[in-house]
């Protein structure tokens, strides 16, 4: 579940950048706006299953703690975020092609990198593609807190600290930092799905045991420092926005990724409302940011605890995986001796990217903090403002008036979402810190 963006990642800076071609030009009289002659292989239901995959990460975890902040404003999130990020996805992919007089148009840019100059010539590429890493970095570090605070209440009469567990989760993950390509990560992975299903599976059937004790008018709430980490959270629960430029290239007829991306968000909605509210109204106002430790003591939750701490290890490989190779690409170092190895610069550089990795873990070992924080500044920045301020300056001529206004609205929303957003979650450093 969610686990293959990383390789997403991968393949949009990479691959897609090398093998798309400048000069797929589509007459406009007999073929769709949105269809080039790029190979593709996929189809409306497959790349639906694959965008439904990216969007159900580590994320679907925090929904239940967003709807405990958020409330009645979470609820209504849950369905109308989706929507603006549905209209998202379809800018991004309208910016991706230029048209010429005649109504043609060429596919002429294929990653985030290309999307960035289009925005800010020369800078733009390098600022987008160093936030998008700098999401990366953040998920990392939300494995080491998630590992950490799971480990530390499933065996709480251990004496180890939940900082020294994420110290202990940094050593474990450390050699697969070292693995050198995704076919040997995948084994891992096959292996990490197993413990996020039996979380999923725990916390649904616990909520079903206790039907009873439902009562919907513990969710009509309104907070209004938790509305705004929830719509953080929420908005991080939903990022499709990575994945866009890869997904819509692999598809046979990409005139139909809005109907693809549509029938994503509407399996995400139903995903998430049915699990939210199921687990919430079991739960109630003591529900924990991490949504494990929401179940009872005892041999099951410590069974289920162990499975997930195990998901988290496994994990890890894949979600650092593009840093890694990003950093590799960046800073290509190259040491010239006979006394040295040539691996060796290669093995200090992910040495330092993991310790850093265990180093803000330990800095801010709060799951809710370090989600929120990606919510409200990462995925609000190149998720939903740069994609809006984009097609803004790309189709502006082409636009009609009430686009115009609708796009820069929720433009407007989005910069209102990050500055307060990152106000509540300084608030939350703060508040944290003098504990």
């Amino acid at each position: 579940m969610g686990w293959t963006w990383p390789s997403s990642l991968i393949r949009l800076e990479s691959s897609d950048a090398e093998n798309s071609s400048d000069d797929e030009l589509i007459p406009a009289s007999n073929k769709p706006a949105l269809h080039d002659s790029s190979p593709g292989d996929s189809s409306v239901w497959k790349t639906a299953a694959n965008l439904v995959n990216y969007i159900e990460g580590i994320g679907f975890l925090t929904v239940l703690y967003a709807l405990k902040e958020g409330g009645i404003v979470a609820l209504l999130a849950f369905i109308i975020i989706p929507i603006i990020l549905w209209y998202v996805g379809k800018i991004l992919t309208e910016c991706l092609y230029d048209e010429d007089k005649k109504g043609n148009k060429r596919r002429v840019r294929s990653d985030f990198k290309d999307l960035g100059d289009a925005l800010l010539p020369k800078y733009g590429g390098y600022i987008v593609s160093c936030v998008i890493q700098l999401q990366v970095f953040l998920l990392s570090v939300s494995y080491l807190v998630l590992c950490g605070s799971v480990m530390r209440k499933t065996l709480p009469s251990v004496p180890i600290t939940e900082v020294s567990w994420i110290v202990i989760t940094g050593v474990l993950v450390l050699p697969t930092a070292f693995l050198k390509s995704l076919s040997q990560i995948a084994w891992l992975s096959v292996f990490s799905v197993l413990g996020l299903l039996v979380v999923v599976v725990s916390v649904v059937w616990y909520a079903a045991e206790h039907t009873q004790e439902w009562d919907l008018g513990t969710i009509l709430f309104w907070d209004n420092e938790g509305v705004v980490a929830s719509l953080s959270i929420v908005l991080f629960s939903y990022g499709i926005y990575i994945a866009v430029p890869s997904v819509e290239k692999s598809m046979v007829d990409k005139a139909k990724f809005g109907k693809a991306l549509a029938l994503a968000y509407v399996v995400s909605v139903l995903m998430k409302l049915s699990f939210s509210m199921c687990a919430f109204l079991s739960f109630g106002t003591h529900t924990d940011q991490v949504v494990l430790n929401n179940l009872p003591p005892g041999p099951v939750y410590i069974t289920v605890g162990c499975f997930f701490a195990l998901n988290c290890v496994l994990t890890y490989a894949l979600v650092i995986y593009p840093l890694v190779q990003f950093m590799d690409n960046s800073f290509s170092i190259r040491i010239h001796g006979d006394k040295l190895p040539t691996f060796l610069p290669n093995a200090v550089l992910r040495v330092i990217i993991v310790l850093s990795t265990v180093v803000v873990a330990m800095l801010v070992p709060d799951f809710a903090i370090v989600v929120t924080l990606m919510g409200c500044t990462v995925e609000s920045l190149t998720g939903y403002i740069f994609p809006f301020a984009l097609h803004l300056k790309l189709k502006y001529k082409q636009l009609k008036i009430y686009e115009v206004f609708l796009e820069s609205v929720l433009l407007f929303f989005g910069v209102l979402v990050t500055i307060f957003g990152t106000t509540v979650v300084i608030r939350a450093l703060i508040k944290f810190y003098d504990q």
